[in-house]
């Protein structure tokens, strides 16, 4: 059972029954990718085949509501709340392991001009092109020991 097996139009219904069964909340795609287990087909797969997350949900027997449109303002919303509970410097990782049903990092950072920016909107901060400087000599792709950086003091600042 190699990376590239075919699973059958039934494999892959019956695996999202499984998955549904035992998540016991609504199956959504985040959820699957989180409960898949080895040897099972892949979200990609599943969609790919019937054309869609939620035909595959009604081929397999379960209801199916198209995801939430969310406005800029919910976005920042709700990455301020991701910044109360983890932190000013939480990552993409962090912030997708502690969401369950907001939206992806992905949506956010695509709608905001990016994960950096959209934090420096939920923080209530202008962005600039210092912070964006001093954000890739945290990202370590500035060539410059952040010591002898004479941008850097000024970040820390506000």
């Amino acid at each position: 059972m190699g990376r590239n097996r075919k699973y059958t139009d039934k494999e892959m219904l019956d695996s999202m029954r499984e998955f549904e069964n035992e998540v016991e909340k609504y199956g959504s795609v985040r959820r699957y990718i989180k409960w898949r287990e080895k040897g099972k087909p892949t979200s990609a797969a599943i969609i790919q085949r019937f054309g869609g997350w939620g035909k595959a949900r009604i081929k397999a027997g379960f209801s199916y509501t198209p995801p939430k449109t969310y406005t800029d303002e919910e976005l920042i919303e709700c990455l301020r709340e991701a910044i109360n509970a983890l932190g000013e410097r939480v990552t993409t990782t962090r912030y997708e392991e502690w969401t369950e049903d907001k939206p992806s990092y992905k949506t956010i950072s695509s709608r905001l001009g990016g994960w950096e920016n959209a934090k420096e909107k939920a923080l209530g901060r202008e962005v600039s092109e210092l912070h964006q400087f001093c954000r890739d000599c945290l990202e370590e792709n500035c060539t410059i020991d952040i010591e002898d950086c004479e941008y850097w003091s000024e970040y820390q600042v506000g």
